[in-house]
């Protein structure tokens, strides 16, 4: 991600400082003060600015690889599901042989004279 904000206003602001220069040599004693502080100030915003964006930054990094490792984990919970289900599916249908106890079960004891298995 490059950051295009931050050099575009250091060059507004390295204009704005040769601006300032120029003006300072027309200007009495407290207006240079002034326009010392005042470009102080305005160093300040930008350094403020530039911290900030790159945090903002940072954090979308962040973000981006937490979003990455989310899908890669979710990818393989969603294989790890479908096979569950596969499993629990195999298993809750009953085979042949397990069928055909079950009729054993249920038949034998319609006789009168059967002994309850």
């Amino acid at each position: 991600m490059q950051n295009t904000v931050v050099p575009e206003v250091e060059a507004q602001y390295d204009e704005t400082a040769k601006l300032s220069e120029d003006v300072k040599q027309h200007t009495s004693k407290p207006g240079q003060d002034l326009i010392n502080q005042e470009m102080a100030a305005l160093r300040k915003e930008i350094d403020g600015l530039h911290a900030n964006v790159t945090e903002t930054e940072n954090t979308l990094r962040t973000c981006i690889v937490q979003l990455e490792q989310y899908s890669i984990e979710q990818a393989e919970f969603t294989k790890w599901l479908e096979a569950a289900e596969g499993k629990v599916k195999t298993q809750a249908e009953p085979s042949e042989q397990q069928l055909a106890e079950l009729e054993v079960h249920f038949i034998v004891p319609q006789s009168k004279d059967a002994v309850l298995l």
